[in-house]
């Protein structure tokens, strides 16, 4: 597991949105993002922001650490990269990642390649003579285009479909503008960072100056970055008035945004300048032959981007399937005998990875112990201390004494458990010889015995603080009769606090209420487990339970 130390850091930059925004994500996280003061980025006073709207988290169970982004279910939904992503999911981010949360778009920048690039980076010239007279272009493909370049951009757009990648898109682009538009110079560019600098993806011509360095009129895009074509204002065929422009040895200059929904995704910039040999004259379709290009492209950008995401997506859930599947062998049989005593157990997770789970023990030819446990939190981060604490407490277990065994996965847990995370646990050792159970309640509290007579009987009262709460903690055992004809039941919260969406009141909680209830409805039935969590969906109206659920029936001859 990679230590938060040596985990990956990004930075997150608002792209011209309503207030600046730059924030370094350090792990372990999380940053919550909505429109509550509380949250690491406080996007407030916009509808179209939910209270919770979103959040960044670390995985560093992951090489080198992972940031994934997460919609919590908000109203108007959270984009990346011109898709939008489905509630309560999980997306890893990448250096160069847009998220859009309207009206704010955000950027995802490494700052350790932002400052190690040395080439193709572009680094734009402040006016400082005086704005260049530029002017908004609105362009569509309706105007008739010369059959040359009609035909062209056809050809063209079998290319830019056929791209594997964003580079690869870029070069067809660059290519394509070169040949079409009667520029000598052409540049493909990343969208504008914080400091107004740009990269260069893909290039053609002498645009690139010695220190591989280009330099362009941030007026004119800052001008684009809102979402339209701009080019410098023509007296004759875009002769240029902008004195900087001029300083730059610009003659004229096209910039054709890349807009992904309402974001910019980059820019594609056309150029001529005095130092060039040849003198070119630029067709007047030139812009909309430009423009046409840039909706191309931004069409294959968001086809290539939504289809990342889903690979991106789809290898989280092989890892996380792989994982569950790796879980599962922790687990033991779903039913079993062990002499006098039977039980049926079953542990369903919220998500694919729980952090709920339960053991059986045959420690002799009388005893068994039998635990169910609960780890604080969701996910992976749950089910790795799931998994190291269902490792020790089934050792420990081994020694038959329930009070020793907590005791010691208790300093075994706490200086090893993630903060404000603990583990809740029940753990009984039933012994048929004598007709007792001993047992250990560490904050769990959810078990009873089910009597013959319908009656119930707690068995809560022994134990002491959850898990991992407080490293000295001794757990003290409880005894108590095994009653001819009994069960033993122990559930988890995910259980009892499972709601039912269409009530309003404590009536909403299913509760160890709805577990009795469920044990008299279905007394006599061969599979009291599956008739319980039967009673669970319906309360829940879902077969996807808001937590992992786990329960257990022991009973004895």
């Amino acid at each position: 597991m990679s230590s938060a130390g040596n985990a990956k850091r990004f930075r997150l930059v608002s792209m011209g949105s309503p207030t600046e925004i730059a924030l370094d994500l350090v792990p372990p996280g999380p940053y919550t993002i909505g429109r509550r003061t509380t949250h690491a980025v406080c996007l407030g006073g916009e509808d179209l922001v939910s209270r919770d709207h979103a959040a960044i988290l670390h995985r560093s169970d992951r090489e080198g650490g992972t940031w994934f982004l997460v919609d919590t279910f908000s109203k108007h939904g959270t984009r990346l990269n011109g898709s939008t992503v489905p509630g309560g999911q999980e997306y890893p981010l990448r250096p160069g990642d847009l998220i859009d949360i309207a009206p704010w778009t955000f950027r995802v920048i490494d700052p350790e390649s932002e400052t190690q690039r040395t080439s193709r980076v572009a680094t734009i010239d402040e006016d400082t003579h005086g704005a260049p007279s530029m002017e908004t272009i609105d362009v569509g493909l309706s105007r008739e285009m010369a059959r040359e370049r009609l035909s062209l951009m056809l050809r063209c757009a079998e290319s830019i479909h056929k791209s594997t990648d964003l580079r690869m898109l870029a070069e067809t682009i660059a290519e394509a503008a070169l040949s079409g538009t009667g520029f000598q110079n052409i540049a493909v560019l990343s969208p504008l960072d914080k400091s107004d600098d740009v990269e260069v993806i893909a290039y053609r011509g002498a645009i690139l100056g010695r220190n591989a360095t280009l330099s362009i009129s941030r007026s004119l895009l800052v001008k684009a970055a809102e979402g339209q074509p701009v080019r410098v204002a023509e007296a004759s065929d875009f002769i240029v008035t902008g004195a900087s422009i001029a300083d730059l040895g610009i003659l004229q200059a096209l910039c054709v945004p890349l807009m992904l929904g309402k974001t910019v995704a980059g820019f594609l910039y056309l150029d001529n300048r005095l130092d060039q040999s040849r003198p070119v004259r630029v067709p007047p379709d030139a812009a909309e032959f430009a423009a046409g290009l840039g909706r191309l492209a931004a069409l294959a950008m968001a086809n290539l981007m939504r289809r990342d995401l889903e690979l991106r997506h789809a290898r989280v859930q092989a890892d996380l399937e792989a994982a569950a599947e790796a879980q599962r062998w922790v687990f033991p049989s779903r039913q079993g005998v062990f002499g006098r005593l039977s039980y049926v157990g079953e542990s369903r997770p919220g998500q694919l990875l729980g952090g709920d789970f339960f053991d059986v023990i045959q420690l002799d030819g009388h005893r068994v112990a039998v635990a169910v446990a609960d780890v604080s939190g969701k996910g992976i981060p749950a089910s790795v201390l799931m998994t190291e604490t269902q490792g020790f407490l089934h050792a420990a277990l081994l020694q038959g004494d329930p009070g020793r065994a907590v005791t010691e996965l208790n300093r075994f847990v706490h200086p090893r458990r993630p903060a404000n995370r603990f583990v809740t646990l029940w753990v009984g050792v039933f012994d048929t010889n004598a007709n007792t159970v001993t047992y250990v309640n560490a904050g769990h509290g959810n078990a009873i015995m089910a009597l013959p007579d319908r009656t119930f009987r707690a068995l809560d009262t022994g134990g002491g603080w959850p898990v991992g709460v407080a490293l000295d903690t001794i757990y003290t055992a409880e005894t108590t009769r095994l009653e001819p004809g009994g069960r033993a039941v122990i559930v988890s919260d995910g259980v009892t606090d499972q709601r039912n969406p269409a009530a309003t009141d404590q009536s909403s909680f299913f509760g160890m209420s709805g577990v009795r209830r469920s044990l008299i409805d279905s007394q006599g039935q061969p599979d009291q487990i599956a008739a319980l969590f039967t009673g669970l969906i319906g309360h829940a109206g879902s077969q996807r339970l808001a937590d992992d659920a786990t329960a257990i029936i022991v009973w004895w001859d």
